[in-house]
């Protein structure tokens, strides 16, 4: 996970207007890495990870409904780069984060935010719109 870009979507969270300016597959990573490294970090979201999971399988799905708005995407591309993502977590560190590093503790902030339940509902209800899901900003 890159500092700036941690700084970036903690600064503007207003999390729902966040989203909107990011592309999926990008808003999808940040939210597999954070929950990862919470995890890790051992700061379990507690009530918060059923809506991280309802808010993780909303973004996949509208990631793979959507994939073939992108020039020569499909729902395969798709499914086969956030497998591939989910390895190369695992390959390149984000695993086994330093717990105690800034970057670790606004992840976590980050996470919690956007697993609350009045910006998850906000989210999946923005999810029903379709767009290219690799169109928009990324950290």
């Amino acid at each position: 996970m890159r500092r700036c870009g941690l700084v970036v979507v903690c600064g503007v969270l207003s999390a729902v207007s966040a989203r909107a300016e990011m592309s999926s597959a990008c808003f999808w990573a940040v939210l597999v890495d954070a929950h990862a490294m919470a995890i890790q970090c051992s700061s379990p979201l507690a009530a918060d990870a059923e809506r991280y999971g309802r808010l993780r399988q909303a973004v996949e799905a509208q990631i793979m409904r959507d994939a073939s708005l992108s020039p020569g995407g499909s729902p395969r591309k798709a499914r086969a780069w956030m497998d591939h993502y989910g390895l190369n977590r695992e390959a390149t560190g984000v695993r086994r984060p330093r717990c105690d590093t800034a970057d670790v503790g606004g992840a976590v902030s980050m996470l919690r935010t956007l697993t609350t339940a009045a910006n998850t509902s906000a989210i999946l209800a923005g999810l029903g719109r379709r767009k290219n899901p690799y169109a928009g900003d990324c950290l």
